[in-house]
């Protein structure tokens, strides 16, 4: 960490003010993250490593183009996945479907999951009309966006 966050964490805890150094005439303060912290660049690395290495081992290959989607070929059918942090969207066949999600929410559980002609992801809505269409909107996610702007303090 360095300059104005040094201050504010030192206020904050009083014992890092041993700690703060100075380099090139800034106040730094080095710190050992002894696990993963939610938001940081660090995290995010060892989850999609973690994530990732789980569907390797499910037989997933990643895409070369985007490695956050993962195919694998089942019975002769094509199963994607892809994913932005803890959200995913899957296609495929729904038995293989259904077994890729058993595994993840086996090894990762709590997912909240999402089935039918109706889906959200990353603030999307999907619609998968009967005639093999898709409509797509963000309506209901920038009225959310707007809503909670308003509630803000400013």
């Amino acid at each position: 960490f360095e300059g104005q966050f040094v201050d504010i964490l030192v206020e904050v805890n009083s014992d890092f003010a041993s700690s703060v150094r100075y380099k090139k005439g800034k106040k730094v303060l080095y710190c050992r993250i002894l696990k993963a912290l939610y938001g940081m660049i660090e995290s995010a690395l060892l989850w999609y490593n973690l994530y990732s290495d789980t569907l390797l081992q499910q037989g997933f290959k990643l895409n070369r183009v985007d490695k956050y989607v993962a195919n694998k070929t089942v019975n002769g059918k094509q199963l994607t996945i892809g994913w932005y942090v803890d959200d995913n969207i899957v296609g495929g066949d729904t038995a293989h479907m259904t077994d890729l999600i058993d595994t993840i929410n086996s090894r990762f559980p709590g997912l909240v999951i999402q089935r039918g002609k109706s889906l959200e992801f990353l603030g999307i809505d999907f619609f998968f009309r009967d005639d093999g269409k898709v409509d797509i909107g963000t309506v209901p996610y920038i009225k959310k966006m707007i809503k909670d702007f308003e509630e803000q303090d400013v």
